[in-house]
């Protein structure tokens, strides 16, 4: 058992920065086949051919919600560009670094015509292959050596692969990044950016580097919150060190609410600020003596493996889904299924079938592809969620709206936090709770948890320009040339 896979290839002659991070077999399904593929003894790999697809007859709705919607997408991205242009022509203050463009910061670079905001990434990756490597063969041998006894003892048939992963991270990443550092250091010294500017934290070893060389220099590092007041009521992610909670950086953490300023306390050299979100929709006030409900679908299990515990069943999905049709359909309640973006085909394919072998899809169940959910929440009375690290669930909270939240029995919640959530939520486990809060909407008995004590208390201020203002001052009293 000590080879490699059945019927896999390496997907790439070597790795390098431009692979950071190491979604080396691709994404979702094609991930997961491919990675079963490469462990598998040979004698059991079989090829069918093709890949799951929105068969043609199925390409009807996708295409005619996109059409309908051609007009309103081409009037704002024209407004967009007119706004770039007109800021492109002004005198600029200042000069920062974006290494992650994201809402936060987009929100400040639209509200600051003033400064220069420099998308860096790219370039960077392109130096940081070009760089010299250097010597690393006293580690290389002892980091192969544990690799190897690892991989024999738990995972052996990706043994190949993992070797081949770890050696080639070693010669063409781990091997330059002296030399990257003292690149940025470089450029750094002769740009003078006055900020570095991260959406969601350094994520891998090229973004951390950058704001390693940021803090050797002086240079005020940002780092703006990863999601938004939803991931407050999971436990915490074994991924927050290497996000908003690294302690190797030497920043300032911008945050939601003061609820996530006892996860600082413990660190000198963070300076956490709470601001509230930059981005938060508005909405027009909701009819609440409507039916009509949206149900926002999450993305396939396979999409991600990150946190396994985080993330429900397909099966789940399904009997919750089922339900969730087959009950609105015996009420004749107006249902719109918005489908997650993430591998849409494979959700659409699902939910069309789901609804025509449950003989219920017709005028009043509609399926929803493109678009942006936030926008039209206000045109419901009821919203359907079956996932809680959402940020629609976030921009759900600013809005008078009666939620659903399907929360499998054993979920990964925070205690401190969950009981709040059950006062704002509709939390159902299984099918009969979600018909009886169906019941209550139905007849006009739902009731609506919407307050400003919640909102208070997890989504900071409420207002988007107070917001802006606090993250703009932070900047200012830290040098960058910004009007506040």
């Amino acid at each position: 058992m000590g080879g490699g896979g059945g019927g896999g290839t390496l997907p790439y002659k070597k790795i390098d920065f431009s692979h950071l991070p190491l979604s080396l077999f691709g994404s979702g399904l094609e991930h997961v086949l491919r990675f079963f593929k490469f462990g598998m003894p040979e004698i059991i790999v079989h090829e069918t051919g093709g890949n799951i697809k929105v068969a043609a007859n199925g390409l009807g709705a996708p295409l005619h919600q996109i059409l309908c919607r051609a007009p309103e997408i081409l009037f704002r991205r024209g407004q967009q560009l007119l706004q770039d242009f007109l800021r492109s022509a002004q005198r600029k203050d200042g000069s920062v670094w974006v290494v992650q463009g994201g809402y936060d910061v987009e929100v400040l670079r639209k509200s600051c015509p003033n400064i220069d905001f420099h998308n860096v990434w790219s370039q960077e990756i392109a130096i940081a292959n070009n760089c010299f490597p250097a010597d690393v063969e006293p580690i290389r041998r002892i980091i192969l050596q544990l690799t190897g006894d690892f991989c024999e003892g738990w995972l052996p048939r990706y043994r190949v692969w993992l070797e081949w992963l770890v050696e080639s991270y070693l010669d063409n990443v781990v091997s330059r990044l002296q030399a990257v550092e003292a690149g940025i250091k470089q450029r750094m010294e002769a740009e003078g950016p006055q900020a570095i500017l991260y959406s969601i934290g350094s994520e891998n070893v090229l973004e951390e580097a950058i704001a390693r060389v940021a803090n050797g220099q002086n240079i005020p590092v940002y780092y703006f919150k990863h999601g938004g007041a939803e991931n407050l009521f999971l436990l915490p992610s074994i991924l927050d060190p290497y996000l908003e909670r690294n302690q190797v950086i030497r920043r300032t953490q911008f945050l939601h609410s003061s609820v996530e300023l006892h996860d600082y306390e413990k660190s000198p050299d963070i300076h956490p600020v709470v601001t509230g979100a930059l981005l938060r929709p508005s909405f027009p006030s909701v009819d609440i003596g409507g039916r009509k409900i949206l149900y926002s679908a999450g993305a396939p299990a396979h999409y991600t493996f990150k946190e396994m515990r985080k993330i429900i069943s397909d099966r789940e999905r399904y009997i919750f889904a089922k339900s969730l049709v087959e009950k609105c359909a015996a009420l004749d309640l107006y249902l719109d299924v918005k489908i997650h973006p993430a591998e849409w085909s494979v959700g659409y394919t699902f939910f069309r079938a789901l609804c025509d072998r449950l003989e219920s899809r017709g005028k009043r169940i509609r399926i929803l592809s493109g678009g942006t959910i936030e926008r039209n929440l206000s045109l419901y009375s009821l919203l359907v969620l079956d996932m809680v690290s959402t940020k629609v669930l976030s921009s759900a909270f600013n809005l008078d709206l009666p939620i659903v939240l399907y929360v499998p029995s054993g979920f990964p919640m925070r205690p401190e936090h969950y009981d709040d959530l059950k006062k704002r939520v509709h939390v159902v486990q299984n099918a009969d709770e979600l018909n009886n809060v169906l019941n209550l909407h139905a007849n006009g008995n739902l009731k609506n948890s919407y307050g400003e004590e919640f909102k208070g208390k997890y989504m900071g201020t409420s207002n988007i320009n107070d917001a802006l203002y606090k993250v703009k001052k932070v900047m200012r009293d830290n040098g960058l040339g910004i009007t506040v």
